[in-house]
């Protein structure tokens, strides 16, 4: 089973540099957004649901991909 997937939550998601560069190349300067806090203990998934995340469902899968294939 993969260690991340868009189903990890956002907080343990940016303890690794190799995800933080992954999600910061679909949403520039994503990891360093001072509200992000709010969202650490929610799934990526769910944070990529909301609007302001400007994400296709594409692009969510392809994170999802990357993601998985960390590890």
């Amino acid at each position: 089973m993969a260690k991340y997937s868009i189903d990890t939550k956002v907080g343990e998601l940016l303890k690794d540099p190799a995800v933080v560069a992954i999600l910061d190349s679909y949403i520039p300067g994503m990891s360093k957004q001072p509200q992000l806090k709010m969202a650490y203990g929610m799934t990526f998934k769910k944070v990529a649901s909301f609007p302001q995340a400007g994400l296709t469902k594409e692009q969510v899968a392809e994170i999802d991909q990357k993601l998985q294939a960390l590890g």
